[in-house]
């Protein structure tokens, strides 16, 4: 398989760069990003950690179509990247909106990548990237061998998700495009679009079965499906394609739903894992998405999608469901929430959808489950089991307003343009009430992981550690 290379950035990097190399002068601008590599290895994935503007005073030439610096001046960010493994991105404006790198561009980034390796003397790739006015960015790696090669998708993890692709002909000529924000949604136009991104999504009974099934009938090009359950009887009248031979076969639920949408016939590849999100293969191929869908119920699976979240820089929309008796065992209240979750943000941790005592229990009925027994017994854990609910129109509507909310974001349709506003979309059904929520604080706990990428302990997590 023909490896390929991403780069992706949070939103505040995308604003501090856009604000650095646009400061209405029309002349070249520039700026540094100090990188680190993703867990996954096909794509890789270059991720933005820092953004470090190269100063106007420094450069020694800067015209309307030309940038130059002294290559000292990198000396002290060369030494970082050195000391931690990352990679060199160098940024600069075209701002002229030309896209794509002139004959000044091969020749700079030449030398540049030359003198990269040089000083580094890592296998790191490192890459040049050019930004437009409109935010539009096209870029090429340069690989330790002297080769270069373009940059396959170029995305902005932040509330208005954005990709740029850009295709290499056999003639090495370029194709470039966009996903979503100009484009029809709700189309044809919408669908193709699609085909270039891929999906993660955890767990694939209740919700995540229908998720799984919308996202492949909207078109996207890659799904991976992670949920270590097998169908059984009980839950058939929720999960979406699964029969009752299922149920006697004990197939597992993601074998279900690959099935389903490989039967579509619309070339989608699905990638099935029937394991525990806590489980590194897992971890690691969920990491290669460029969008996450949580569609778990417990507060474990929700910690790690937070922590590839943060580490991986991947935009994360999350859907739960809520029903709630009275003291007689009649239905009082039913809720559901999506939440969409962004690197540098807040979390699901800090929006207090789990807390780290529900992520202590859950593991202890994964890895101790006499002990977990014993302390739900003694009510240390709050809960009322139904062995077989009837929850199927509940989980319909909550897993469309979950893909809903990701499509109101990659193509708008809304008429409040505010995205803040709705970081959290919940639903009353008992009381027919829509509310929405804007959290703006960014979560502590996991902005220390913010684009850590493949480092290890992956997600830094003991557990998830490399086995020897």
């Amino acid at each position: 398989m023909t490896q390929t290379f991403t780069l992706t950035m949070a939103e505040k990097e995308q604003m501090e760069l856009m604000a650095h190399l646009f400061p209405g002068d029309s002349k070249e601008s520039a700026a540094i990003g100090l990188c680190s590599l993703g867990a996954s290895k096909n794509p890789v994935r270059v991720l933005v950690k820092e953004i470090v503007p190269v100063p106007v005073e420094v450069c020694t030439l800067r015209t309307p179509v030309a940038i130059q610096w002294p290559f000292e001046w990198l000396d002290p960010l060369l030494s970082r990247a050195a000391a931690a493994g990352l990679s060199v991105v160098k940024f600069h404006c075209h701002p002229g909106n030309q896209a794509y790198f002139s004959e000044i561009d091969d020749v700079g980034d030449d030398i540049f990548f030359e003198n990269l390796h040089g000083y580094l003397d890592n296998d790191a790739p490192h890459a040049s990237v050019v930004v437009m006015p409109s935010g539009q960015m096209l870029g090429r790696v340069g690989l330790p061998d002297g080769s270069q090669r373009a940059i396959a998708q170029i995305g902005i993890a932040g509330r208005q998700p954005q990709f740029w692709w850009c295709d290499t002909q056999s003639d090495s000529s370029t194709t470039l495009g966009t996903v979503g924000r100009h484009s029809r949604g709700f189309g044809q136009e919408m669908r193709s679009e699609l085909r270039r991104l891929s999906i993660g999504i955890v767990g694939v009974s209740g919700t995540g079965s229908i998720v799984a099934e919308q996202c492949a009938r909207l078109g996207f090009g890659r799904i991976i499906l992670v949920d270590p359950q097998r169908v059984e009887t009980r839950n058939l009248d929720r999960i979406v394609s699964a029969n009752a031979a299922d149920a006697r076969a004990g197939t597992h639920k993601v074998v279900v739903a690959k099935r389903a949408i490989d039967a579509l016939g619309f070339g989608t590849e699905v990638v099935a894992i029937p394991a525990n999100i806590v489980d590194r293969d897992a971890v690691v191929a969920l990491a290669s998405c460029d969008v996450l869908g949580g569609c778990v119920d417990g507060a474990e699976g929700r910690a790690i999608l937070d922590r590839l979240v943060a580490s991986q820089l991947q935009p994360l929309v999350d859907v739960g469901v809520g029903a709630v008796a009275d003291d007689d065992g009649a239905i009082d209240q039913i809720d559901t929430a999506v939440n969409f979750v962004v690197p540098g943000g807040s979390s699901l941790l800090s929006r207090g959808v789990y807390t780290s005592e529900q992520v202590h229990a859950e593991n202890l009925a994964r890895v101790a489950p006499e002990e977990y027994a014993r302390q739900r017994a003694e009510k240390y854990i709050k809960g009322r089991d139904e062995e077989q609910p009837a929850v199927i129109s509940i989980n319909m509507i909550a897993a469309a307003s979950a893909v809903l909310e990701l499509i109101a974001r990659l193509y708008p349709f809304r008429h409040n343009t505010n995205l803040a506003a709705f970081d959290a979309v919940r639903m009353n059904l008992a009381e027919v009430e829509f509310t929405i929520e804007t959290y703006e604080k960014p979560c502590p706990v996991m902005g220390k992981l913010l684009a850590i990428g493949g480092r290890e302990p992956l997600l830094n997590m003991p557990q998830l550690s490399r086995k020897s």
